[in-house]
């Protein structure tokens, strides 16, 4: 957005001034060779300035990490756990002291180096210190790890539109974004925007009016063209607990609620404890009322599970009977939890 707003009221400016001369030549049929010198002057003095705006933003020192802040984060109560060290690098990186946040991101890889989050705020932070080189290879990471990251695929795509030029990767990334359905609650149609322009330029300038128009996202769920049934509550069930089998945490973690996972804090701790599964199947599910399943799970629980928060989680190794929620959001079926008791 604040690539846009300075060039659009330049736009604007200048479009006010041609149609100011030329209402002026409908009512004198002749306008002087001073109005038409003014108009030229004004229109160069608006692009200089604009540019001029442009180039010092982007050139101004990034003071994220060059001066102190208040944190919103709070630091966790001890440094043991990769979580804790996750946490303690999201209340560095706010307190302005990236350099630290970096260790500390880097000790929680080092502790559990198979979530994708910790590799995109470490990217983050790169970015914030300019380092974008080092930032790009955790995003490599990241996404590697969940591939429809769309918080990590707007980040590279950023590096690769503004700074690391290759704006047909920043291309790629961004429709990627569109198609995950993240035209909400990010940047993505600007950006897309200015990287098929090729960066500022006067096309750029003169097509501002079209800059939040954005490509059509991938056919809805819910769409009625589909052919293939929508999947039942039962097999979201299903499907959460097959992931979480196959090794595929980070899509496991995906399934869960925004208000399950408000956070990157929650979904690193989520991250750990479906990761602590060495071997997990579903033996049995029964319907237990408002969108509630009873569960019956076969386990076994991984041997360092039991330095858990909770020793091995709260489970046994054998069977173990859990109940999930369910919770539609936007017209999706997501996971609230997997509980004790209903």
């Amino acid at each position: 957005m604040k690539f846009l707003i300075f060039p659009l009221l330049v736009l604007v400016s200048i479009m006010a001034i041609f149609f100011y001369s030329s209402s002026q030549k409908k009512k004198n049929k002749k306008v002087s060779w001073k109005v038409n010198g003014a108009i030229v002057a004004m229109t160069l003095i608006l692009l200089g300035f604009g540019g001029f705006e442009m180039y010092q933003a982007a050139t101004a020192p990034d003071r994220q990490c060059t001066t102190s802040h208040v944190p919103t984060t709070p630091p966790p109560a001890s440094l043991t756990t990769a979580v804790d060290y996750f946490i303690q690098g999201d209340h560095d990186y706010e307190s302005g002291n990236c350099k630290q946040a970096i260790l500390d991101y880097t000790k929680s890889i080092e502790l559990n180096p198979s979530y994708p989050e910790t590799y995109n705020n470490r990217a983050y932070t790169y970015m914030r210190m300019q380092d974008y080189q080092a930032a790009l290879a955790d995003l490599e990471k990241a996404i590697k790890l969940n591939p429809d990251y769309i918080q990590a695929l707007m980040n590279r795509g950023d590096i690769h539109n503004f700074y690391v030029i290759e704006r047909q990767n920043a291309i790629a990334d961004y429709n990627k974004v569109i198609s995950l359905g993240g035209k909400h609650g990010t940047s993505v149609c600007s950006h897309l925007f200015l990287a098929k322009h090729n960066g500022w330029n006067l096309q750029t300038i003169l097509d501002l009016p079209k800059a939040w128009q954005c490509p059509q996202t991938a056919v809805s769920q819910t769409t009625e063209a589909s052919t293939v049934p929508l999947p039942q509550e039962e097999d979201i069930v299903r499907n959460f607990i097959n992931l979480i089998s196959e090794g595929n945490i980070s899509e496991a973690v995906n399934m869960l609620t925004p208000k399950t996972i408000a956070d990157d804090s929650q979904k690193q701790a989520w991250g750990m404890q479906l990761a602590a599964f060495k071997k997990i199947s579903l033996k049995k599910i029964e319907p237990a009322g408002n969108n509630l399943y009873r569960v019956t799970l076969d386990v076994e629980m991984k041997p360092e599970s039991a330095q858990g928060p909770i020793p091995y989680y709260g489970y046994g190794n054998g069977e173990n009977v859990r109940w999930i929620g369910l919770e539609k959001v936007d017209g999706y079926w997501k996971i609230t939890g997997i509980a004790t008791g209903p």
